[in-house]
């Protein structure tokens, strides 16, 4: 089977290069600094959902099922100003905020497509592909539905719980209708 997966980065990010002049002092695979790279990059080019200037919101739990280490990482990329962090966690409220240094003086970068070497990323990778492409789709449709229909605050609220997963994970309620 033909690997159509891709990780997307700023071009102005060359982690081989990186990585063979300042090698980690840990056993790493490349595909999980792309990994999060990603996850940042692509978070990076929708809107601020989280009202948090920019930051990405990483949830370590989520993140640990990706990639177990992923401590080591963030500190390596932090260490080399590859991204920064807002340091602002709230236990049970707010993970901690990245943000990748490569937007921060410009609002759209270049993206390249680099292929994903390793099979548990790849899996992942699909996994995650499926479920950005329904928040898509949801906030299209919202979209339209906001324009069509005079929405009521309780509405967008509703809206932005199912794009953050909200009534998933925390069980609310709202009343849509109010």
């Amino acid at each position: 089977m033909k690997n159509d997966l891709f990780w997307e980065i700023p071009s102005s990010l060359d982690m081989s290069e990186i990585l063979s002049k300042h090698p980690p002092e840990f056993k790493y695979h490349i595909d999980k600094f792309y990994y999060i790279l990603d996850y940042l990059s692509r978070g990076m080019d929708l809107e601020d959902l989280d009202n948090n200037e920019g930051f990405i919101n990483l949830n370590a739990q989520k993140l640990q099922e990706a990639v177990h280490d992923y401590r080591k990482y963030l500190d390596y990329l932090l260490k080399r100003g590859i991204i920064s962090t807002d340091m602002e966690y709230v236990v049970g409220k707010k993970s901690k905020g990245y943000f990748l240094q490569s937007y921060a003086r410009i609002h759209k970068v270049d993206i390249q497509k680099i292929p994903i070497t390793s099979w548990p990323m790849i899996k992942r990778k699909r996994k995650v592909d499926m479920q950005q492409n329904s928040v898509r789709r949801i906030k299209s449709y919202a979209a339209i539905l906001c324009l069509l229909l005079s929405c009521s605050k309780s509405f967008i609220k509703y809206i932005q719980a199912i794009l953050k997963d909200e009534l998933v994970d925390k069980k609310k309620s709202y009343d849509i209708f109010n």
